[in-house]
Formats: C-alpha cells, structure tokens, sequence
C-alpha cells in the first residue's frame, strides 16, 4: 500500500523579516522546489505557503529527525496531532532557518516571529508517522 501524502507548510511573514529567510526556513524542512512557494495576503498579514505532494516532500524531515536524534519526541509530536486523516503540528522558524526542528505550540513566546504550521493530509498517518520517526529502544529503530 503506498502512501498518499499532501503537505501544507505555512507561516506569517512579519514586515520585519526577510522573504528569503522565511522561505529558506520553509525550504529547509520541506523538500518543493521554489515555484512551489507562494506569499498569499491573509487578511491583515502575508504569510509564505509551500505546498507539495508525495512521501518524498518530507524527506528532509525524515532526514532531520534521525541526524538530531529526536525520534521519540518527533513521534509523540506527530501522534498527538493526527486529526482524522491529517496530521497537525507547528515548528519554530529560527530554528528551520538553521536546519533544525524545535517543534513548538501554535501559540507561544518560544517562536516570536509566528511558528511554521505543518498541516499533511495522508490515507495512512499511522504508517507515515512509522516511516518519518519509527518507534525505537534504547536509542535503535525497532521494526
């Protein structure tokens, strides 16, 4: 069975930001390519929105989450934010812009400049959530 996966990746773009340090934040954790980033007028702000499709537009993720050894937490993160089909988490801006994850909540003082929503709808959270950050012990990948 393959996964289908649809990948929304938003955040506000401040006046006082950078567009190409936000969209770099963004490019950072979701594999698009640049025609695939949009700013969108949102009522009274601008937000950039990447949007992408297949299991391959969460590889840098996949990659991030195994690279800083955050498995455990990324899969308790991403388990408490599956909603029917989708899976709903935030992440801190700064940190993206560096390459990092630091996963956040929606409204916080921990990301200043607004977090990064991740909405991903998929016909499989719970495989897709084994394959981005699979159970472990003591520190291994249990299969």
């Amino acid at each position: 069975m393959s996964i289908e996966v649809k990948v929304t990746a938003r955040t506000p773009l401040f006046p006082t930001e950078s567009i190409e340090k936000v969209k770099t934040a963004l490019l950072n954790i979701v594999n698009v390519e640049d025609e695939n980033v949009h700013i969108e007028e949102i009522d009274d702000h601008s937000e950039i929105i990447v949007r992408g499709e297949g299991q391959n537009t969460l590889q840098k993720l996949h990659t991030i989450f195994r690279e800083k050894r955050i498995l455990d937490a990324a899969r308790r993160t991403l388990r408490r934010g599956i909603r029917g089909n989708r899976i709903y988490f935030y992440l801190n801006k700064q940190a993206a812009f560096v390459g990092n994850t630091s996963f956040v909540g929606e409204f916080t003082t921990e990301s200043p400049l607004g977090p990064i929503e991740m909405d991903i709808s998929t016909n499989n959270p719970e495989k897709l959530i084994d394959w981005l950050a699979p159970r472990t012990k003591n520190g291994k990948i249990v299969q």
